[in-house]
């Protein structure tokens, strides 16, 4: 199974993605955000960890790489992270996809699309997230973030559920 989460930045992404990962260890786990932060590093030699715990700070430097990325080539992250699951041979969830083009050119790849949306999220002035009018998409799943993580997790096992494949 291919997973693919979308939401604003705050909506619960890494937290599902996080819980995701427990529940299901045989599976492997990525954000598109992995590969601008290895990206970072190699550029800035600042450690992946240290872009990580200062992700805020490197913010508007990651949109600005993830912008470059996805008009050169649109899905050339998406596809990075499924190429390296399929090479290890597991299924997938995947977190970050954030511009219509990008998730056009790859969301026929993946099995359940789930959009988290949490209400009263202010995403960031330099989230440069366009996927707002696909909350009514066919080929997406809402899941309401209500705050209570386990609520959410419900929601999505029972998306998992419905389609067939576990």
């Amino acid at each position: 199974m291919k997973i693919l989460i979308i939401g604003e930045q705050g909506s619960g992404k890494t937290t599902l993605r996080s819980m995701l990962a427990e529940m299901f260890p045989e599976m492997a786990h990525f954000s598109t955000s992995d590969f601008i932060i290895s990206l970072m590093s190699d550029q800035t030699l600042d450690t992946i960890d240290h872009i990580r715990r200062h992700k805020e700070q490197f913010r508007p430097e990651m949109v600005n790489i993830g912008n470059k990325l996805c008009d050169a080539y649109a899905g050339v992250l998406v596809s990075a992270c499924l190429f390296a699951a399929k090479t290890m041979g597991r299924e997938v969830t995947l977190d970050g996809v954030r511009r219509i083009n990008e998730f056009e050119a790859v969301a026929d790849n993946f099995d359940l699309i789930l959009y988290i949306e949490r209400e009263g999220n202010e995403p960031s002035k330099e989230d440069n997230f366009e996927l707002q009018g696909y909350k009514t998409d066919s080929r997406v799943t809402i899941v309401e973030n209500n705050g209570e993580p386990k609520d959410m997790l419900w929601s999505v096992i029972n998306a998992i559920k419905d389609t067939g494949q576990v």
